[in-house]
């Protein structure tokens, strides 16, 4: 039962580090539609590493679908995870994601993030 609540407390830590990471502070002014900002961490519990992206987008002038995809792939295992989101026009989409889980002993794992927007006409 302790082992629990210190993995519990160890991924929320993780999550609040994710949520009060600083976002780039990109100019965007070049880009007509949307600014994107993420910023993915890991944190390893044991035996397992766990993976986080913390997303940050803005619909600049037009109304926006977000759809973010994340995949973690390690030896012959992929965890994956996506969201779909649509973001009227001045307005930002911001939110965190816990997206996977590797095995350390088992050796280095390939986090893929793809992240696609489309403009709504």
């Amino acid at each position: 039962m302790r082992k629990g609540w210190i993995a519990c407390l160890m991924l929320c830590g993780l999550w609040t580090a994710c949520e009060s990471m600083p976002q780039s502070e990109v100019d965007d002014s070049t880009m007509p539609y949307q600014g994107l900002s993420t910023v993915m961490d890991t944190l390893e519990l044991g035996a397992t590493r766990v993976y986080a992206l913390s997303y940050h987008v803005l619909a600049k002038d037009q109304d926006a679908e977000v759809f973010i995809k994340v995949s973690l792939d390690q030896e012959k295992q992929t965890h994956a995870d996506s969201i779909f989101e649509f973001v009227p026009a001045g307005q930002v989409l911001q939110g965190q994601m816990i997206f996977g889980q590797a095995y350390v002993y088992q050796g280095e794992a390939k986090p893929t993030i793809t992240i696609q927007t489309t403009i709504v006409q």
